[in-house]
């Protein structure tokens, strides 16, 4: 059999592969003023995919599992113009086909001179700091070919970057991952967590979700972030806290206290050997479990407090690490056992420390990217957005396969309830 020396490929890691069934998309969008040259925007995108040859790239199955390959006769993904306004949402939130490009992008006018982008990775080969790194990448690219320049180097680097599981195998011991899986298991297995009911079809053919984004006011971030530095929290877990507290009143209105889980990611990039650059197109966050005790008259910030220690305990201790490491044993055990996954209450991750900042040609101007990835299952999903100390928005992506546009807004309408009490009127 002859080689295609063109072809590159590689085996998907588990913390990648886990992605590809459910095709789940990382979805960032923006809105744009100004005048667009939509012909330089398209050749900026094909800058962007000749420098990340990944985008271009295929998951496809194989016998032990699934390769990530990179066909250069396969056609590339463009820039769609000419979808509608609901065809547009619709699509940039839509799960991944298995072999389907892992990369699309969208821009549709609103008005004159006004623009909505929607930039949608496969989060099987990016998290959240890869995909704010390409949109940036691309508005870079775009000024610098709107000002009469060349689109600037390509960045230096393997073709497709080694799995991040890879690095956190090699440094921990099959005992350390063990004692790991043993006292994860043991905490999953005490968990009985509060979780938003579903109430939707619960069937084939619903696919993406219900999204809500949530801003808050310039008087709102002053004094989240006042309260951040009186509590010694990270905005984060201040978010958590609120998010929480939101979602033990829509799950269960009745007085008491019960326990809810909160997911978060940690980017692992920073805790690399050397640290892995921002622009490395890869899947490199890692998910810890946070539990908190929420009382129906919660107070925000001592969820947070809650959230805040267990994830700090668990950057102390490695077990971010061994997460990753571990996910060829969890994703073998969630195939065996899928009764037994980890009950999840809520997802919440931070896109706003991870934003690079859009450089933009005079004239054009751009609000902060927002973003979103679906959670598997009925559990509702929170990002945070925007620039810390300036804006912030929380984006709630709600599954429509498990729950109504209804209890959507409901959901968003008691996270703006909550944090209007604790930060004051917008």
């Amino acid at each position: 059999m002859t080689v295609d020396p063109r072809v590159r490929e590689r085996p998907m890691a588990a913390s990648e592969a886990m992605f590809v069934d459910p095709g789940t998309p990382m979805v960032l969008g923006h809105t744009l003023t100004g005048p667009l040259d939509t012909a330089a925007l398209e050749h900026a995108w094909q800058v962007l995919l000749d420098r990340h040859p990944v985008l271009a790239a295929r998951c496809l199955p194989t016998a032990t599992g699934y390769t990530l390959r990179i066909d250069p006769d396969l056609p590339r993904p463009r820039l769609d113009t000419a979808l509608g306004r609901e065809e547009h949402e619709e699509a940039a939130g839509a799960p991944f086909a298995v072999g389907a490009p892992l990369v699309r992008a969208a821009i549709l006018p609103q008005a004159a001179q006004r623009w909505d982008l929607y930039l949608t990775v496969h989060h099987a080969i990016a998290d959240g700091t890869s995909a704010l790194s390409l949109l940036a990448r691309l508005w870079r690219t775009y000024a610098d070919l709107a000002a009469g320049g060349g689109p600037g180097p390509s960045p230096s680097g393997a073709v497709l970057c080694a799995p991040v599981e890879d690095h956190f195998r090699a440094r921990f011991t099959t005992a350390d991952i063990e004692a790991y899986l043993l006292d994860r298991a043991t905490r999953m297995k005490a968990l009985d967590p509060l979780r938003l009911a579903p109430d939707g079809p619960d069937a084939t053919g619903h696919t993406g979700a219900h999204v809500r984004r949530i801003a808050l006011s310039p008087g709102q971030c002053t004094r989240l972030l006042a309260l951040v530095r009186d509590h010694r929290l990270a905005p984060h877990a201040l978010a958590c806290g609120i998010i929480l507290t939101a979602l033990r009143t829509a799950a269960d209105p009745t007085p008491g206290t019960r326990a809810l889980t909160c997911m978060s990611a940690i980017d692992l990039r920073p805790r690399m050997s050397p640290p892995l650059p921002r622009e490395s197109v890869v899947m490199a966050a890692a998910v810890t479990e946070a539990v908190a005790e929420v009382a129906d008259d919660a107070d925000p910030v001592g969820v947070g407090r809650q959230v805040w220690d267990q994830i700090r305990e668990t950057v102390r201790t490695g077990d971010a690490g061994r997460a990753i490491a571990a996910m060829p044993q969890l994703m073998a055990e969630a195939r065996a056992h899928p009764e037994a996954a980890a009950p999840m209450s809520v997802v919440v991750s931070n896109l706003s420390t991870r934003s690079a900042g859009l450089v933009l040609p005079a004239g054009l101007a751009s609000t902060e990217p927002w973003g979103y990835a679906p959670a598997p299952g009925p559990v509702p999903a929170v990002y945070l957005s925007g620039h810390e100390g300036r804006t912030t928005t929380l984006t709630l992506a709600v599954p429509r396969a498990h729950y109504t546009a209804g209890r959507a807004r409901q959901l968003a309408e008691g996270i703006e309830r909550v944090a209007a009490r604790l930060l004051g009127a917008r």
